[in-house]
């Protein structure tokens, strides 16, 4: 299910699931059928078990059809870059990402979602400033958004993960007088 506005409507992949079902799980009729034989079963004219074993029959024939011819479901999802297994858009505490189906395989590539698509090109490596320098050890600094504060920003060492230094934002310009960031 997606939601569009207010909306709840299917979506492409519950419709290519909808369209593999047997005609015989997709019609009213069935619904009339078993309405009628529970209606049968509350005037005692049949028996609860009847109808169960009717339907662990009919679920038994369907799981067996579809063990041997399989299930044709077009899967619309672009496939992992890492082992070509397809993608899945999954909504996450800080809003969609992507993640890849062969996760219990053992692939562990995600994507950030963009508009409704995963990010697969990855962003440009940031450049470390030749004018600030860490403290710490020397190596350049790079101006990083805050993840927290929109607007604000703190600079990180790019020795990282050698070196975690961090400092705070003044203006454009690491704060070297507070010392590491908070």
């Amino acid at each position: 299910m997606v939601e569009k506005g207010k909306n709840i409507v299917s979506s492409p992949q519950a419709r290519a699931f909808y369209d593999a079902l047997p005609d015989q799980a997709k019609f009213p009729d069935m619904t009339a059928i078993w309405h009628e034989q529970q209606r049968a079963i509350a005037e005692g004219k049949s028996d609860t078990m009847t109808f169960v074993r009717g339907l662990a029959d009919y679920v038994g024939r369907e799981v067996a059809r579809v063990k041997e011819q399989g299930l044709a479901i077009a899967i619309d999802a672009p496939p992992c870059p890492s082992c070509s297994k397809p993608l899945r858009r999954i909504k996450g505490s800080k809003g969609y990402f992507w993640s890849c189906t062969g996760y219990a395989d053992g692939c562990k590539f995600t994507a950030n979602d963009k508009a409704g698509k995963p990010e697969l090109a990855k962003a440009p490596a940031p450049v470390p400033s030749q004018q600030h320098k860490c403290q710490a050890c020397g190596a350049g600094l790079v101006r990083r958004p805050s993840a927290k504060k929109k607007g604000a920003f703190w600079w990180s060492c790019s020795a990282y993960p050698g070196c975690k230094q961090t400092y705070f934002d003044n203006k454009g310009q690491p704060d070297f007088s507070k010392g590491e960031r908070a």
